[in-house]
């Protein structure tokens, strides 16, 4: 197996495995709302936008990543710092100073293009109450931030 994929399928593993540190990159420099993972799902990078930071769900979900542990941060989505998160972080994978960062800096260029914005959550993301201008804020600083074009999921 080569070195991206062996990145990718760690992906799957416990948190205290070899690559565990993608798992729950939530506070990428200091951000409240984005973070950057690599995504085995997108094949690459992916910008996560957190509209769930009260983890307000109403699921179990088998698959969930959240720590229930942690004290919630953030009560309410404020849409403008979303935007200027968003902004920042595409601004710093665009531009490649993402390479430079641990644990960024060990994977293969290919993997660190950017592959999608994942609208995501601490929680069931479509139980947002801003749900629709927190997408409309994405689609924003898509059209704006002179960034190559990205698919927007929703996970």
């Amino acid at each position: 197996m080569n070195m991206n994929a062996e990145l990718v399928s760690s992906l799957k593993r416990p948190a205290d495995a070899p690559g565990a540190e993608f798992r729950y990159p939530r506070d990428y420099l200091g951000n409240c709302l984005v973070y950057l993972t690599i995504s085995a799902r997108a094949r690459g990078l992916s910008i996560g936008v957190n509209l769930n930071p009260d983890q307000h769900c109403n699921f179990d979900c088998a698959y969930c990543e959240v720590d229930r542990r942690v004290p919630v941060g953030r009560s309410a989505l404020d849409l403008d710092l979303l935007a200027r998160e968003l902004e920042f972080t595409m601004a710093r994978v665009t531009t490649g100073p993402v390479r430079e960062q641990a644990p960024f800096s060990r994977v293969a260029p290919a993997l660190l293009l950017l592959r999608h914005v994942a609208i995501s959550g601490d929680g069931e993301p479509t139980l947002c109450p801003q749900f629709r201008e927190a997408v409309e804020t994405v689609v924003h600083v898509r059209a704006t931030s002179g960034g190559p074009f990205f698919k927007i999921v929703l996970i």
